[in-house]
Formats: C-alpha cells, structure tokens, sequence
C-alpha cells in the first residue's frame, strides 16, 4: 500500500504467541493512523482495514 509522506501508519502486534514456530490461535494487532485532514483520515483508515481484511482472508483467518 503507498501512502503519502503526511501519513503515518504505526503498529504492534499485541498478542502474537509465546514462540516463533507455533502458529497463536488469536493475533492482535494495535495500530495509530494518522492525516492531517478528517477526509484523508477516512480514506487511508479504509486502506488500511482493507489491507488487513484481505490478508485475513489469504489466510482463511477470522478478522474484526
């Protein structure tokens, strides 16, 4: 996803599992978007989900 250099996108995975090699039942992640216009603020933070729903669905995950 491209965004532009007024946006920032920054992230953690909160709840990822105990180890590397076993895949967690649940993954959590906390994310702050930012833009300086409410407009821009929508648009990216619908990118966003969007991104998250689609690789949700590569994996045949759930996704809230």
């Amino acid at each position: 996803m491209n965004i532009s250099l007024v946006h920032f996108l920054v992230g953690i995975i909160s709840k990822g599992g105990a180890k590397p090699n076993i895949i967690p039942d649940i993954t959590e992640l906390e994310y702050s978007i930012r833009a300086p216009t409410k407009k821009e603020l929508d648009i990216l933070t619908g990118k966003v989900q969007d991104c998250f729903h689609s690789a949700a669905k590569q994996q045949a995950a759930p996704y809230d």
